[in-house]
Protein backbone atom coordinates (compact mmCIF):
# COMPACT_ATOMS: atom_id res chain seq x y z
CA UNK A 1 0.00 0.00 0.00
CA UNK A 2 1.60 3.21 -1.12
CA UNK A 3 1.84 5.67 1.61
CA UNK A 4 0.08 9.20 1.02
CA UNK A 5 2.33 11.97 0.51
CA UNK A 6 1.04 15.67 2.70
CA UNK A 7 0.64 18.39 1.06
CA UNK A 8 1.51 21.68 2.79
CA UNK A 9 -1.29 24.03 1.91
CA UNK A 10 -0.06 27.52 1.94
CA UNK A 11 -2.15 28.55 4.67
CA UNK A 12 1.08 27.38 6.57
CA UNK A 13 3.39 29.52 4.74
CA UNK A 14 0.81 32.86 5.85
CA UNK A 15 0.42 31.14 9.08
CA UNK A 16 4.34 31.45 9.94
CA UNK A 17 4.18 35.48 8.41
CA UNK A 18 1.94 35.78 10.98
CA UNK A 19 4.49 34.25 13.90
CA UNK A 20 7.13 36.87 12.48
CA UNK A 21 5.02 39.40 12.73
CA UNK A 22 4.70 38.56 16.22
CA UNK A 23 7.99 38.28 17.22
CA UNK A 24 7.27 34.94 17.48
CA UNK A 25 10.03 33.38 15.61
CA UNK A 26 10.09 29.66 16.99
CA UNK A 27 6.60 29.19 16.08
CA UNK A 28 7.61 30.52 12.25
CA UNK A 29 10.14 27.89 12.28
CA UNK A 30 8.10 24.79 13.22
CA UNK A 31 6.01 25.74 10.32
CA UNK A 32 9.02 26.06 8.00
CA UNK A 33 10.51 22.71 9.06
CA UNK A 34 7.39 20.84 8.10
CA UNK A 35 6.93 22.42 5.33
CA UNK A 36 10.28 22.01 3.73
CA UNK A 37 9.88 17.79 4.16
CA UNK A 38 6.94 18.25 1.79
CA UNK A 39 7.61 20.90 -0.43
CA UNK A 40 10.42 23.28 -1.87
CA UNK A 41 10.34 27.08 -0.65
CA UNK A 42 10.65 29.48 -3.02
CA UNK A 43 13.20 32.66 -2.46
CA UNK A 44 10.94 34.51 -0.49
CA UNK A 45 9.43 31.69 1.51
CA UNK A 46 13.50 30.51 2.12
CA UNK A 47 14.69 34.26 2.87
CA UNK A 48 11.96 34.61 5.53
CA UNK A 49 13.29 30.89 6.93
CA UNK A 50 16.65 32.14 7.14
CA UNK A 51 15.97 35.02 8.97
CA UNK A 52 14.24 33.25 11.74
CA UNK A 53 16.65 30.89 12.26
CA UNK A 54 19.05 33.96 12.70
CA UNK A 55 16.83 35.47 15.08
CA UNK A 56 16.21 32.89 17.21
CA UNK A 57 20.65 32.27 16.93
CA UNK A 58 20.19 29.23 14.42
CA UNK A 59 23.08 31.12 12.22
CA UNK A 60 25.36 28.47 10.58
CA UNK A 61 21.95 27.10 9.35
CA UNK A 62 20.63 30.16 8.31
CA UNK A 63 23.94 30.87 6.35
CA UNK A 64 23.50 27.51 4.62
CA UNK A 65 20.11 28.71 2.96
CA UNK A 66 21.41 32.15 2.18
CA UNK A 67 24.11 30.49 0.22
CA UNK A 68 22.06 28.27 -1.66
CA UNK A 69 19.42 31.16 -2.67
CA UNK A 70 22.81 33.25 -3.55
CA UNK A 71 23.16 30.56 -6.58
CA UNK A 72 20.64 31.53 -8.43
CA UNK A 73 19.60 35.30 -9.26
CA UNK A 74 16.09 36.50 -7.83
CA UNK A 75 14.28 39.54 -6.72
CA UNK A 76 15.49 38.65 -3.09
CA UNK A 77 18.90 38.16 -4.19
CA UNK A 78 20.61 41.45 -2.35
CA UNK A 79 18.27 40.56 1.00
CA UNK A 80 19.79 37.32 0.60
CA UNK A 81 23.24 38.84 0.66
CA UNK A 82 22.62 41.50 3.33
CA UNK A 83 21.43 38.71 5.79
CA UNK A 84 24.51 36.22 4.65
CA UNK A 85 26.88 38.78 5.84
CA UNK A 86 25.11 39.33 9.05
CA UNK A 87 25.04 35.89 9.54
CA UNK A 88 28.41 35.28 8.70
CA UNK A 89 29.30 38.20 11.46
CA UNK A 90 27.83 36.42 13.67
CA UNK A 91 29.42 33.24 13.66
CA UNK A 92 32.72 35.68 13.74
CA UNK A 93 34.10 34.48 9.65
CA UNK A 94 35.03 38.32 9.82
CA UNK A 95 38.06 37.77 7.53
CA UNK A 96 35.28 35.46 5.50
CA UNK A 97 33.08 38.58 5.36
CA UNK A 98 36.17 41.10 4.75
CA UNK A 99 36.88 39.13 1.51
CA UNK A 100 33.65 38.48 0.33
CA UNK A 101 32.30 42.76 0.59
CA UNK A 102 35.11 43.51 -0.59
CA UNK A 103 35.34 41.45 -3.90
CA UNK A 104 31.62 42.81 -4.45
CA UNK A 105 32.66 46.68 -3.81
CA UNK A 106 35.85 46.42 -6.14
CA UNK A 107 33.85 44.42 -8.86
CA UNK A 108 31.36 47.34 -8.68
CA UNK A 109 28.37 44.64 -8.22
CA UNK A 110 26.62 45.97 -5.48
CA UNK A 111 23.28 48.14 -6.86
CA UNK A 112 23.66 51.77 -6.42
CA UNK A 113 21.29 52.05 -4.20
CA UNK A 114 22.96 49.58 -1.72
CA UNK A 115 26.13 50.65 -1.40
CA UNK A 116 25.86 52.69 1.78
CA UNK A 117 24.44 50.00 3.21
CA UNK A 118 26.69 47.70 2.09
CA UNK A 119 29.50 49.68 2.93
CA UNK A 120 28.84 50.28 6.19
CA UNK A 121 28.72 47.07 6.93
CA UNK A 122 32.24 46.61 5.80
CA UNK A 123 32.73 49.38 8.33
CA UNK A 124 30.88 47.55 10.85
CA UNK A 125 32.65 43.91 10.30
CA UNK A 126 36.20 44.98 10.72
CA UNK A 127 35.35 47.00 13.86
CA UNK A 128 33.80 44.53 15.40
CA UNK A 129 37.04 42.30 14.62
CA UNK A 130 39.13 44.83 15.76
CA UNK A 131 36.89 44.42 19.45
CA UNK A 132 37.13 40.86 19.32
CA UNK A 133 40.74 40.68 19.70
CA UNK A 134 40.95 43.85 22.19
CA UNK A 135 37.84 43.45 24.76
CA UNK A 136 39.46 44.97 27.62
CA UNK A 137 36.76 46.69 29.90
CA UNK A 138 37.04 48.64 33.49
CA UNK A 139 33.96 47.99 35.51
CA UNK A 140 34.49 52.23 36.93
CA UNK A 141 34.95 53.47 32.60
CA UNK A 142 31.48 51.56 32.10
CA UNK A 143 29.83 53.70 34.56
CA UNK A 144 31.01 57.05 33.84
CA UNK A 145 29.14 56.40 30.65
CA UNK A 146 25.52 57.93 30.32
CA UNK A 147 22.81 55.38 30.08
CA UNK A 148 22.33 55.19 26.83
CA UNK A 149 26.22 55.02 25.69
CA UNK A 150 26.15 52.12 28.59
CA UNK A 151 23.12 50.35 26.41
CA UNK A 152 25.05 51.03 23.10
CA UNK A 153 28.26 49.41 24.36
CA UNK A 154 26.45 46.76 25.54
CA UNK A 155 24.62 45.61 21.95
CA UNK A 156 27.90 46.26 20.75
CA UNK A 157 29.21 43.24 22.99
CA UNK A 158 26.74 40.63 21.18
CA UNK A 159 29.10 40.02 18.97
CA UNK A 160 32.19 39.42 20.74
CA UNK A 161 32.96 36.29 22.77
CA UNK A 162 32.70 37.49 26.54
CA UNK A 163 33.36 34.34 28.06
CA UNK A 164 36.91 35.57 29.31
CA UNK A 165 35.05 38.91 30.94
CA UNK A 166 32.31 36.82 32.57
CA UNK A 167 32.95 38.18 35.73
CA UNK A 168 32.59 42.07 34.89
CA UNK A 169 29.46 41.24 33.12
CA UNK A 170 28.27 39.95 35.90
CA UNK A 171 29.50 42.84 37.97
CA UNK A 172 27.56 45.38 36.21
CA UNK A 173 24.37 42.97 36.46
CA UNK A 174 24.89 43.51 40.11
CA UNK A 175 26.10 47.13 40.16
CA UNK A 176 23.55 49.18 42.47
CA UNK A 177 23.96 52.28 39.74
CA UNK A 178 22.92 49.61 36.96
CA UNK A 179 19.62 51.06 34.89
CA UNK A 180 17.14 47.85 34.81
CA UNK A 181 17.53 47.94 30.89
CA UNK A 182 21.75 47.80 30.97
CA UNK A 183 21.19 45.14 34.08
CA UNK A 184 18.47 42.52 31.24
CA UNK A 185 21.25 43.15 28.28
CA UNK A 186 24.06 42.13 30.40
CA UNK A 187 22.55 39.10 31.84
CA UNK A 188 21.36 38.30 27.96
CA UNK A 189 24.97 38.40 27.10
CA UNK A 190 25.78 35.54 29.61
CA UNK A 191 22.30 33.72 28.49
CA UNK A 192 22.65 33.89 24.90
CA UNK A 193 26.45 33.10 24.88
CA UNK A 194 25.18 29.87 27.10
CA UNK A 195 27.64 31.14 29.83
CA UNK A 196 27.41 29.65 33.71
CA UNK A 197 27.32 32.26 36.24
CA UNK A 198 25.21 32.62 39.24
CA UNK A 199 23.77 36.30 39.20
CA UNK A 200 22.31 38.07 42.13
CA UNK A 201 20.19 41.43 41.19
CA UNK A 202 18.17 43.87 42.25
CA UNK A 203 15.62 45.07 39.91
CA UNK A 204 12.24 47.73 40.22
CA UNK A 205 12.07 46.99 44.03
CA UNK A 206 12.65 43.50 43.70
CA UNK A 207 15.39 41.44 44.08
CA UNK A 208 16.29 37.36 43.01
CA UNK A 209 19.51 35.35 42.45
CA UNK A 210 19.85 33.40 38.83
CA UNK A 211 21.49 30.42 37.29
CA UNK A 212 22.11 31.43 33.75
CA UNK A 213 21.80 28.02 32.65
CA UNK A 214 18.09 27.75 33.78
CA UNK A 215 17.23 31.13 32.13
CA UNK A 216 15.50 31.08 28.90
CA UNK A 217 15.00 34.09 26.90
CA UNK A 218 12.64 37.25 27.52
CA UNK A 219 10.19 35.82 25.40
CA UNK A 220 10.28 32.48 25.89
CA UNK A 221 9.67 32.75 29.77
CA UNK A 222 6.22 31.93 31.02
CA UNK A 223 4.09 34.98 31.83
CA UNK A 224 5.50 36.50 28.26
CA UNK A 225 3.66 33.52 26.78
CA UNK A 226 0.53 33.93 28.49
CA UNK A 227 0.30 37.86 28.26
CA UNK A 228 1.20 37.28 24.59
CA UNK A 229 -1.60 34.76 23.48
CA UNK A 230 -4.27 36.25 26.01
CA UNK A 231 -3.61 39.94 24.12
CA UNK A 232 -3.94 38.22 20.90
CA UNK A 233 -7.13 36.58 21.56
CA UNK A 234 -8.14 40.14 23.14
CA UNK A 235 -7.28 42.88 20.42
CA UNK A 236 -7.12 40.36 17.82
CA UNK A 237 -10.08 42.47 15.76
CA UNK A 238 -7.60 45.95 16.39
CA UNK A 239 -4.63 44.60 14.36
CA UNK A 240 -3.22 48.25 15.30
CA UNK A 241 -3.70 48.19 18.87
CA UNK A 242 -2.10 44.26 18.77
CA UNK A 243 1.21 45.29 17.15
CA UNK A 244 1.37 48.34 20.04
CA UNK A 245 0.70 46.03 22.30
CA UNK A 246 3.07 43.36 20.86
CA UNK A 247 6.09 46.11 20.75
CA UNK A 248 5.41 47.12 24.56
CA UNK A 249 5.23 43.70 25.42
CA UNK A 250 8.52 42.62 23.82
CA UNK A 251 10.04 45.85 25.27
CA UNK A 252 8.94 45.27 28.90
CA UNK A 253 9.54 41.76 28.97
CA UNK A 254 13.04 42.74 28.04
CA UNK A 255 13.11 45.70 30.47
CA UNK A 256 11.94 43.19 33.85
CA UNK A 257 13.97 40.44 32.93
CA UNK A 258 14.59 37.60 34.51
CA UNK A 259 12.37 38.85 37.21
CA UNK A 260 9.37 38.41 34.38
CA UNK A 261 6.12 41.25 36.00
CA UNK A 262 6.95 39.85 39.68
CA UNK A 263 5.18 40.35 42.33
CA UNK A 264 2.05 40.73 40.12
CA UNK A 265 -0.21 37.48 39.08
CA UNK A 266 0.12 36.99 35.07
CA UNK A 267 -3.74 37.87 34.52
CA UNK A 268 -3.58 40.93 36.30
CA UNK A 269 -1.10 42.19 34.28
CA UNK A 270 -2.69 40.44 30.79
CA UNK A 271 -5.54 42.52 31.76
CA UNK A 272 -3.60 45.46 32.30
CA UNK A 273 -2.13 45.73 28.76
CA UNK A 274 -5.16 45.34 27.46
CA UNK A 275 -6.76 48.29 29.05
CA UNK A 276 -3.29 50.31 28.90
CA UNK A 277 -3.71 50.16 24.76
CA UNK A 278 -7.27 50.36 25.01
CA UNK A 279 -6.62 53.77 27.23
CA UNK A 280 -3.91 55.11 24.49
CA UNK A 281 -7.33 54.61 21.76
CA UNK A 282 -9.55 56.59 24.01
CA UNK A 283 -11.59 53.98 25.78
CA UNK A 284 -12.37 55.24 29.55
CA UNK A 285 -13.09 51.83 32.10
CA UNK A 286 -12.11 50.66 35.75
CA UNK A 287 -8.87 49.43 36.09
CA UNK A 288 -6.46 47.97 38.52
CA UNK A 289 -4.92 51.15 39.56
CA UNK A 290 -1.59 49.47 40.89
CA UNK A 291 -0.96 47.62 37.56
CA UNK A 292 -1.81 50.85 35.86
CA UNK A 293 0.87 52.44 38.04
CA UNK A 294 3.24 49.39 37.45
CA UNK A 295 3.12 49.67 33.81
CA UNK A 296 3.26 53.28 33.39
CA UNK A 297 6.47 53.14 35.21
CA UNK A 298 7.89 50.67 33.07
CA UNK A 299 7.00 52.58 29.76
CA UNK A 300 8.60 55.56 31.57
CA UNK A 301 11.60 53.98 32.53
CA UNK A 302 12.36 52.64 28.94
CA UNK A 303 11.22 56.23 27.78
CA UNK A 304 13.73 57.90 29.29
CA UNK A 305 16.83 56.18 27.48
CA UNK A 306 14.79 55.83 24.23
CA UNK A 307 14.99 51.60 24.66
Amino acid sequence: MKQQKVIAFPGMIYRAYDHMENYEYDKAIKIFDQVVQHQELNAKEALVYAFALSEVKRYQEAKVICENLMESPTDEYWDVVELYIKVSMQLKNYQQVEKFITTLIDDKAVPKERYDRFSQLHSLNTKIAQQDMAFSPKIADFFEREVPAQIAQLYEWQTVAVAKHQDFIVAIIEHQKAHPMVQSLALLLLVEQKLTATVTLEKLGQQCTVHTNNLQLPTQMPQYKYIASFLEDALMQNPTALEMANQLLVKHAIMTYPLEWQPFAEDDIAIGYKQFIEELFGKVQEVDVEVQQYLHQLEEISMLYDV
